[in-house]
């Protein structure tokens, strides 16, 4: 996601099609710069997806309609089941972890800047999987574990809505 004159990176992990290809949607106009750091081979683990939204707080997929966090450190996160859905086995137990791509949309930001982290339910550990500033939008790409319960949580410190699409899974 990008706005006007801004340059923004993301990682991002993607099928290739069956006679090779990937395709590049942009909703705008912008030059592009793709570098490739990997490659996963067929049926070695990571079972790729179409991407597919799975929560957009701005209009309510994935049941939540409001902005998560409350701007400090005491937020709740928001607990979020993916076994089950779009596409990943309802076992959670067979899911070791899922390659979403996190998007912060108009992030409302202390002065020191607010951050998102994305982990399986329980103990939330002291890292950030994505950073933000004030009215910020941008991307990230991110690869979480699932908890025993086939659960992510999403903390923010700030307050801001979450768009997640996810691209693809891990079997334990």
């Amino acid at each position: 996601n990008f706005t006007n004159h801004q340059t923004i990176p993301n990682a991002v992990i993607t099928p290739v099609s069956n006679n090779g290809k990937i395709c590049f949607f942009v909703y705008g106009r912008t030059h592009l710069i793709a570098d490739i750091n990997g490659w996963y081979p067929a049926n070695t683990g990571f079972t790729p997806i179409a991407p597919e939204r799975m929560l957009d707080t701005r209009n309510g997929i994935g049941g939540v309609t409001q902005p998560v966090g409350n701007g400090t450190e005491t937020g709740t996160p928001l607990e979020f089941t993916v076994a089950g859905t779009h596409g990943l086995p309802s076992n959670a137990a067979s899911i070791a972890a899922i390659s979403l791509n996190v998007t912060v949309v108009d992030g409302q930001a202390p002065d020191e800047g607010g951050y998102v982290t994305v982990y399986p339910c329980g103990t939330r550990p002291n890292a950030s999987n994505l950073n933000f500033t004030n009215h910020q939008t941008i991307p990230n790409a991110v690869i979480t574990p699932v908890s025993n319960n086939g659960k992510i949580c999403f903390f923010v410190y700030g307050r801001t809505h979450l768009i997640a699409d996810i691209n693809g899974w891990y079997p334990a």
